[in-house]
């Protein structure tokens, strides 16, 4: 997903912000963050505040939208690291409620600013 040069910016980002060294799993890390940021930016336009779960399963729900597909509860389950499919369905439901995404006339998830 990253180039070597994409880390070794991240890297010196991630040094001159953090006023410290940092190993490739942190600059892969805060990569991963600021994408996250990005994505939440370009689908409502402006950046709301989401918990880094939240922009997981963001993230995972524009993927497989992006392939013509929903996201399994499965995925999304594993995703989180949760251990039940109920928790997942528990997280997607919240997510419904603070408007975040949204089940289509199919039962499919979207995210609703797509």
């Amino acid at each position: 997903m990253f180039t070597p040069e994409d880390i070794q910016e991240f890297r010196r980002i991630c040094e001159q912000e953090l006023d410290h060294s940092c190993n490739e799993a942190e600059a892969r890390a805060m990569a991963q963050r600021v994408i996250l940021y990005l994505l939440a930016s370009e689908v409502w336009g402006s950046v709301r505040r989401f918990t880094e779960r939240e922009l997981v399963v963001l993230n995972l729900i524009k993927e497989a939208n992006a392939k013509g597909r929903s996201p399994s509860i499965r995925e999304i389950t594993k995703a989180l690291g949760l251990l039940s499919s109920r928790s997942g369905h528990r997280f997607l439901d919240g997510l419904m409620k603070k408007g975040i995404i949204r089940r289509n006339a199919e039962g499919a998830i979207i995210c609703t600013g797509l």
